[in-house]
């Protein structure tokens, strides 16, 4: 994966979640935020590719890896199930 993966990907997203609100006669959010679940896998890839660390919110098995980039938040579980 490399960066323009990662833009195309954000852009697709963000087309997406606009469509979904215009179907439900949302108004839109300025700017808009788009939330994207990934596993830890794929948000290492992202790390390395765009440069950026990620940071870990919560504890234990409620514990998420969160990173912002592009207008969108990549997040990850990051906790063990205890």
């Amino acid at each position: 994966m490399n960066r323009a993966d990662i833009d195309a990907w954000i852009d697709a997203r963000k087309a997406l979640d606009a469509a979904k609100a215009r179907a439900l006669g949302w108004r839109p959010i300025d700017p808009p935020t788009t939330y994207e679940f990934v596993s830890m896998a794929q948000l290492a890839d992202i790390e390395r590719c765009v440069g950026a660390s990620s940071r870990v919110t919560g504890e234990g098995s409620a514990a998420i890896r969160s990173l912002y980039y592009g207008g969108c938040l990549f997040q990850a579980p990051a906790g063990r199930a205890d």
